[in-house]
């Protein structure tokens, strides 16, 4: 059972969701000239399967050097549909103000994806992550930490 899911420059679909009914949580995040455009129809089975309000969200215009985020109204509750569109490519961690630039530190996007989960914990965190600083996401049921590739993915690997 998946309680949300967050992507960004997704070129096709998620594991399991081409034909999904289900309502999932969802953040999508994609940039404007990324040429794997499929995250566009992804995000709306999402606002579909969720009893979202459709709607053609806002994104910036290219040469912007912004992202916007839109949160979908109308949503079945607990099932939240949010979508980011940056002035970008297909890159992972983009910074508002950089041309084409990618950055773990300086993005906007482990913010966005850190508030997008703990809507969903019984105990919110005190404060979102800071920039430069390590986090680990561990599953509490097993202790497993995410796997990264070409890292460990054994209890308490950063």
């Amino acid at each position: 059972m998946i309680r949300a899911v967050a992507t960004i420059g997704v070129p096709g679909p998620v594991s399991g969701c081409a034909g999904g009914t289900q309502p999932v949580a969802y953040l999508g995040m994609q940039g404007v000239s990324d040429s794997m455009q499929n995250a566009r129809a992804m995000r709306d089975r999402f606002v579909a399967n969720n009893g979202c309000t459709p709607q053609n969200p806002p994104e910036p215009p290219q040469g912007s050097l912004t992202h916007i985020t839109t949160a979908y109204s109308g949503c079945r509750a607990g099932y939240p549909v949010v979508w980011a569109a940056f002035d970008g490519g297909h890159q992972q961690g983009p910074v508002d103000g950089c041309a084409g630039c990618e950055s773990g530190a300086r993005s906007w996007v482990k913010p966005e994806i850190w508030r997008f989960f703990t809507q969903f914990t019984s105990t919110p965190p005190a404060t979102a992550p800071e920039p430069g600083v390590a986090y680990r996401l561990v599953a509490a049921h097993s202790g497993k930490a995410v796997d990264v590739s070409g890292a460990s993915a054994a209890p308490g690997t950063p």
